[in-house]
C-alpha cells in the first residue's frame, strides 16, 4: 500500500504544477497612460492671485465606497451582486488615478477656474472645495459601464454653494477590460461638464 499513496501524491504534486503554470496571467490597467501631464508627480501650481479672472478650486480626495478601495477591476452581475476580478486590476490606487485624469478634463474645459487636487493644506488662495464620493466605478454584465456618486462645492469659508448626485453610464462597444476601462474613462469626461454646468449655474462662469 506505500507505493499507492506514493504514486498518489505523486500524482498530485503534478496535478498542482499544472495548475500553476497554466494559471492566467495578471492584467493591469491604467487610466493615466496616454499623456505626460497625467503623471502623479506633475502637478499644476494654483494660479497666481493676482490672476483675478481665475479662481482656484481645490480637489479633495475622492472617497470610494469600500468595495471600489481594491485592486481587482468589479463587475455587477446581478441586482444586488459583484464580482472582483482576480487577474484584471487597476495598476495605480484607484482613488488617485480618478482624481488626475477628472483634473485634467477640469482644467482642458475651464475657461473661468484652475483646478489642483489636494497635496497639502497651503490652499490659502483657494476660491473653492470639490469634494466627490463615488459609490459605482464598474462594469455591467448588461454591457455598460457606470460612474456615480454625489459631489459638492465649498466656498472658502466652507459654505456649500453646490451640490449634486450623478450617474453617468456608456454602453460597451467591445469585448475586454481594455474597452471597459475606456469608457470608464470618458465617463470622467463626462462627469467633468457636469461638474461645470453646476459651477455655471452657482457662479454664472464656467
Amino acid at each position: 500500500m506505500k507505493w499507492l499513496k506514493r504514486a498518489i501524491c505523486s500524482l498530485s504534486i503534478v496535478l498542482c504544477s499544472a495548475c500553476a503554470t497554466t494559471s492566467e496571467p495578471v492584467k493591469y490597467y491604467s487610466l493615466i497612460l496616454d499623456g505626460e501631464s497625467n503623471r502623479p508627480g506633475l502637478i499644476p501650481p494654483l494660479a497666481s492671485a493676482r490672476a483675478t479672472t481665475i479662481k482656484n478650486i481645490i480637489i479633495a480626495p475622492i472617497h470610494l465606497t469600500k468595495f471600489l478601495q481594491q485592486d481587482g477591476i468589479v463587475t455587477q452581475i446581478g441586482r444586488n451582486e459583484i464580482t472582483v476580478a482576480n487577474y484584471h486590476r487597476w495598476a495605480e490606487p484607484l482613488h488617485e488615478s480618478i482624481a488626475i485624469v477628472l483634473q485634467k478634463d477640469l482644467n482642458s474645459k475651464a475657461r473661468h477656474y484652475h483646478f489642483i487636487r489636494l497635496i497639502n493644506n497651503t490652499n490659502a488662495h483657494a476660491n473653492f472645495i470639490l469634494r466627490i464620493e463615488m459609490d459605482q466605478f464598474y462594469i455591467r454584465k448588461s454591457g455598460e459601464v457606470v460612474t456615480g456618486g454625489h459631489y459638492w462645492l465649498f466656498n472658502k469659508t466652507t459654505s456649500l454653494v453646490h451640490d449634486q448626485a450623478f450617474t453617468i453610464t456608456q454602453p460597451l462597444t467591445a469585448h475586454g477590460y481594455s474597452s471597459a476601462v475606456e469608457k470608464l474613462k470618458q465617463s470622467l469626461q463626462l462627469l467633468a461638464d457636469k461638474i461645470l454646468a453646476g459651477l455655471k449655474g452657482s457662479t454664472g462662469e464656467e
